[in-house]
């Protein structure tokens, strides 16, 4: 975002909810020693202030309002994982979070009438969903509506994408690892067999009822990835699913050479990742590839490598019958597991 939090804001987030010694983390450190994984929760505190600033004239109780609906959704999970009443909940739990080996927790606004909690299959993350007209009153309520939608969180109904809960009734889904040693990613890749047909909404989601575009696109399928090669001088990648597009861009970043011709020992290449017009500033839809600077004479972009790297690396596959000459557009309709 390009404009800055009020001092109030930014000094509550360092004092309030980031400090070590602080209450929310408190409850987020006990709440991994209960489950047995790290939490992460890092609110996009410029997405909140924009959607809730009317809400709150006194900036000062902002953070902290946020922070105690944090510290009330941690509380009411570690209450119920240590009731052994709920241990089938917990084995199921335990068993979705050992694909991620972390509780990933996010925060999001929406017309609701209450603070809601969902967990989102596809990126095996939790949501905490705060309302876009906050009252104190909602905000009080967050303990027994977290212990109300925790008790049905894996009820197929429950699931915040309608393709991943009708996936989630596949038994005969196969799962392959590409793993790999070092710095660099593995992703685990989910596959259907050919045969199954598509499945298809009877209805239209309600607009209320869709996340900001960050959000939606990074687990609404097919993915999309668009490749644009402008002669050998630059390529342009368009993609609805950021997280592809970011581990493309970052490979190649961090294996271009530089230029050792040139006496201010560039890299060959500059590569740009660019921010959508849609959402909230926080959602990269393109990125280029082009030489550094317009003095470079040998720095031409091999699209080939581009183009494998999406089908051999990301799993998406060529779209037959759209792709021309300079121009490819590939698809991938299985999530992936981006942790």
């Amino acid at each position: 975002m390009s404009h800055q939090l009020p001092l109030q804001v930014r000094k509550d987030i360092r004092d309030v909810f980031e400090k070590a010694d602080s209450t929310v983390q408190g409850s987020l450190k006990y709440l991994a020693q209960v489950i047995g994984y790290p939490v992460s929760c890092e609110p996009e505190w410029h997405m909140l202030w924009t959607e809730l600033e009317s809400a709150y004239p006194d900036k000062a109780i902002f953070v902290p309002s946020i922070a105690k609906v944090i510290e009330a959704w941690s509380d009411s999970l570690v209450k119920r994982l240590e009731d052994d009443s709920f241990e089938a909940w917990t084995e199921v739990l335990l068993e979705k979070l050992s694909r991620v080996q972390k509780v990933k927790l996010s925060i999001q606004v929406a017309d609701e009438a209450r603070v809601k909690t969902s967990w989102v299959g596809d990126t095996s993350a939790f949501i905490i969903t705060l309302p876009k007209k906050t009252s104190s009153q909602a905000l009080s309520a967050a303990p027994s509506a977290f212990a109300e939608d925790l008790e049905t969180l894996f009820e197929p109904a429950k699931y915040s994408d309608p393709v991943q809960s009708a996936q989630s009734h596949n038994d005969d889904d196969d799962w392959a690892e590409l793993a790999s040693n070092g710095d660099s990613m593995s992703l685990n890749i989910r596959t259907r067999p050919a045969e199954q047909p598509p499945q298809i909404l009877k209805d239209l989601p309600s607009l209320q009822t869709l996340p900001r575009p960050e959000i939606l696109f990074q687990t609404t399928l097919p993915f999309l990835m668009h490749v644009i090669s402008h002669d050998t001088s630059k390529i342009t990648v368009n993609g609805t699913h950021e997280p592809s597009l970011r581990l493309l861009g970052e490979y190649l970043q961090r294996w271009i050479k530089t230029d050792l011709q040139d006496v201010r020992k560039i890299p060959y290449w500059r590569i740009t990742m660019h921010e959508s017009k849609l959402g909230l500033g926080l959602f990269h839809d393109s990125l280029t590839i082009e030489p550094f600077d317009h003095h470079q004479r040998n720095a031409a972009v091999n699209v080939s490598l581009i183009l494998a790297f999406i089908q051999g690396i990301l799993g998406y596959h060529a779209v037959h019958g759209l792709s021309s000459s300079g121009y490819w557009e590939f698809q991938r309709s299985v999530p992936l597991n981006t942790s």
